[in-house]
């Protein structure tokens, strides 16, 4: 009877590491290790230039709470009445590139869908794929944000 035991209890030991084991292996493996190499950070959200959609877009839905640059990627934390701002949506508009003494700059405004009824004031931060606003020739533009107190600089 206790080699009987002990048996089941080697059994039960060997199944747990082989499960332990597999559990370990599907945990470690990606979903493609091949296509890594050209992922782009900030691929949320992708700045549109239209003089159009700049115009028509209203710029006291939300405050622009902070933006900052890093890379190719603009994060800008938006404030609005709402619940949480888990339902929100934002676009990120610039208008036609403006030179003033060699430097390009881009004036810009975020516009966010908010649906939310509640009385909140939740701020949330969105991210804006800045590659479109390189201008051939230059290796850096400026951007000038409705609601943001100084500009930024693009360079790329």
């Amino acid at each position: 009877m206790f080699n009987e035991k002990s048996l089941k209890m080697k059994s039960i030991t060997t199944l747990s590491i082989i499960a332990l084991l597999f559990c370990i292996c599907l945990l470690s493996c990606s979903e493609d290790d091949a296509n890594t190499g050209n992922v782009n950070p900030c691929s949320e959200n992708s700045v549109l230039v239209s003089p159009t959609d700049y115009s028509a877009t209203p710029s006291y839905q939300s405050s622009v709470v902070s933006a900052i640059i890093d890379g190719d990627c603009l994060t800008v934390m938006v404030s609005s009445s709402g619940c949480d701002g888990s339902t929100w949506e934002a676009s990120f508009f610039a208008a036609n590139p403006q030179t003033s003494n060699g430097q390009v700059t881009y004036d810009s405004r975020v516009d966010i869908i908010n649906l939310e009824i509640c009385l909140a004031l939740p701020s949330v931060e969105f991210v804006f794929d800045l590659t479109n606003l390189q201008v051939a020739g230059s290796n850096s533009v400026t951007l000038s944000i409705d609601g943001l107190n100084s500009d930024l600089l693009y360079t790329y």
